[in-house]
């Protein structure tokens, strides 16, 4: 997933791609990682309940600093667990394809909030614009319109 991400997104932004794809990586396994230290490797309620939290602070122009994963709303995590598990949303998919959306959300979802530190700190308010659109178009993507 991580070669496909920074396909797209090399294009996108006009950066280079094996510059992303090994950044796309350490995002990942960093992510991974302090994931496990909690219990939750792999995820997918934690992964859409960083994605929904990361993109919703930078769409709100939120300037504090997260933790990662996403813990300082722990009920969130738990809320899309218990719903997950109550309509069971992800039953009919692949471990594959519960692995890649897990990839995606973690990936996008976190990158969108560098772009929006880095454009922060550069004191850009154009880029920081484009990418509060690009943080709402994320939550829209998974049914939430802010």
């Amino acid at each position: 997933m991580t070669q496909k991400f920074a396909d797209g997104l090399g294009d996108k932004f006009k950066l280079d791609k094996a510059t992303l794809n090994g950044m796309l990586s350490t995002i990942l396994d960093k992510y991974d990682a302090e994931a496990a230290t909690r219990g939750y490797s792999g995820d997918l309620a934690l992964a859409l309940g960083s994605y929904i939290a990361l993109n919703s602070r930078v769409y709100a122009g939120s300037k504090e600093q997260p933790t990662l994963p996403y813990d300082q709303n722990p009920e969130l995590r738990d809320a899309v667990a218990k719903y997950a598990a109550q309509d069971g949303i992800f039953n009919n998919m692949t471990n594959r394809q519960r692995q890649e959306m897990y990839e995606a959300l973690v990936m996008v979802g976190v990158f969108t909030h560098l772009l929006y530190e880095t454009a922060q700190k550069g004191g850009d308010p154009e880029t920081q614009k484009t990418i509060k659109n690009m943080a709402k178009q994320n939550l829209k993507s998974i049914g939430i319109n802010p």
